[in-house]
């Protein structure tokens, strides 16, 4: 007699189980129709705040003749872009513009950074921080907030009180007449080590002229080289 072994319940539940799971496993799921976006830097936010390599500038302390020489030592203005996998983890993709643009001064051996991330939350807008580092640190001194558009005197809180008091200021460089310039009066400047300060900058330029009427400090741009 002869006998043909059959397989039992369980090694049959087993053997449906693998085979789901492989065909679970082998079907790609359908992508999610996630937001897309495409939402570039203002131009303007370039004009205040983006130098390229070889740009300098050259500062004169009124209080004290000392010089600050801050020079660009490295740019980038690639947008972020998501596509993919990445962003249907992140529920959206897209095209975001940023910049950063890291520039060191001489006279505090310090690194400043303007940068910029375009987000979907205000599209019509561009943010700029401004933040200050220490050499040989990696934590950030202090960040302020410049916002394209702007609004003249309207404050803007950000761990201190921003107003830019007008745009239509003026300043003589090497003789010549910049108008046009933007008034910013911080209440607690913390690139400044919280103190309160009177900035001027404008379109091209970037920094003009930095008060800090606690110390009796006038930073004045004598000379630069400007690379946009």
């Amino acid at each position: 007699m002869k006998f043909v072994s059959t397989p039992s319940k369980m090694a049959n539940r087993t053997i449906a189980v693998i085979l789901l799971c492989v065909v679970s496993f082998g079907c790609k799921q359908p992508a999610k129709n996630v937001p897309m976006y495409n939402i570039p830097v203002l131009p303007d936010a370039f004009s205040f705040a983006y130098f390229k390599l070889g740009t300098y500038w050259i500062y004169l302390d009124s209080a004290t003749h000392r010089i600050d020489s801050q020079y660009v030592v490295s740019a980038n203005d690639a947008p972020l872009v998501i596509t993919g996998a990445t962003a249907q983890y992140d529920g959206m993709g897209g095209s975001f513009g940023s910049f950063n643009c890291v520039y060191q001064s001489s006279y505090e051996g310090a690194q400043y950074t303007n940068e910029v991330a375009q987000n979907q939350y205000h599209p019509s807008s561009t943010t700029i921080y401004e933040s200050r580092y220490r050499a040989g640190q990696s934590m950030a001194i202090g960040a302020n907030i410049f916002q394209i558009p702007y609004s003249v005197n309207t404050p803007l809180a950000y761990d201190d009180t921003m107003i830019i008091v007008t745009d239509n200021t003026s300043f003589i460089l090497s003789s010549a007449t910049l108008t046009n310039v933007l008034e910013i009066n911080h209440s607690r400047d913390q690139t400044c080590n919280n103190l309160k300060t009177r900035t001027f900058i404008k379109k091209g330029y970037g920094l003009l002229r930095k008060e800090v009427p606690d110390s009796n400090r006038v930073w004045n741009l004598i000379r630069c080289h400007i690379v946009q």
